[in-house]
């Protein structure tokens, strides 16, 4: 737990944290815009005439944010992660630049690599096993359990953006033989922040519905309404971003710990070579 409370200092004690964190936030808020121009009655509408192309361009709006978004989270939490591996770097949050999107493409090969031979086997079992659905869900539950630790692959990557040997099959047993039981127990450490995160964006949403309930106009209910949505989700956007971050520092330094070679750990260093 100690580390996880470093994280954050680290996180909001990096240089020029306050212009990044607003950074952060208000390219929560332009992502979430759509949450203010979307039409529910629209969308009912629609979906009630089975009239599905009348919304295509909303959902399309949507979706082309959504996905620009997401694939450069992903590029800046590896480049955040690469800063941690540096003990002496007390500027942990990249600078806002287009290096996150050359990093999400470079590292895209190994998550469909892995994504592709989780589904493989999850497509086997149900192959195998069905129509004894609670025996499936049982056997996804303990693959999930050890499958989990492949996520410090990831980490591997941000090391130094290198995919050697990250794509054997066998590191799933690896990872979980050397960092299992830590692995999980870092998860079930952040589910307080988690919860924290979302009922912070709970109580953000509670306090603005009923300054909606007692705004009296039913047009200004409704766009009331839209504007407290919008205000949630971009809360709650920038609440697991940096839950997100300080995941990635406190992962950085389990693979340091348990995974990287050294004379700490002889089985990988063997086995890949200290470029590992």
């Amino acid at each position: 737990m100690e580390q996880i409370i470093e994280g954050f200092k680290r996180v909001f004690k990096t240089e020029n944290a306050l212009s990044r964190h607003l950074t952060h936030a208000g390219i929560g808020a332009i992502v979430s815009l759509p949450a203010l121009f979307l039409d529910k009655q629209q969308f009912e509408a629609a979906f009630t005439a089975h009239n599905y192309i009348s919304i295509i361009p909303q959902v399309l709006i949507w979706g082309v944010l959504a996905l620009i978004y997401i694939c450069y989270v992903m590029g800046y939490m590896l480049k955040f992660a690469h800063n941690c591996f540096d003990p002496e770097n007390k500027n942990l949050m990249p600078k806002f630049d287009s290096e996150p999107f050359a990093i999400f493409l470079k590292a895209l090969p190994l998550k469909i690599f892995w994504a592709g031979y989780f589904l493989l086997h999850i497509a086997l079992v149900v192959a195998i096993l069905q129509p004894h659905w609670i025996l499936i869900i049982i056997v996804y539950l303990f693959m999930l359990y050890g499958f989990g630790p492949i996520a410090l692959n990831y980490i591997a990557f941000a090391k130094d953006y290198n995919t050697k040997g990250l794509f054997d099959i066998v590191l799933p047993y690896k990872y979980f033989k050397l960092a299992g039981n830590e692995y999980w127990l870092m998860v079930m450490k952040f589910i307080p922040f988690n919860m924290a995160a979302s009922v912070l964006s709970s109580f953000i949403l509670v306090i603005m519905s009923i300054f909606v309930a007692i705004s009296g106009k039913k047009e200004d209910i409704m766009a009331l309404a839209k504007l407290v949505t919008y205000l949630y989700t971009v809360v709650n956007t920038y609440c697991i971003l940096v839950i997100s971050m300080v995941w990635h520092y406190r992962a950085v330094v389990l693979y340091k710990e348990e995974i990287e070679p050294g004379p700490h750990n002889k089985e990988m260093e063997e086995h890949y070579g200290t470029d590992f």
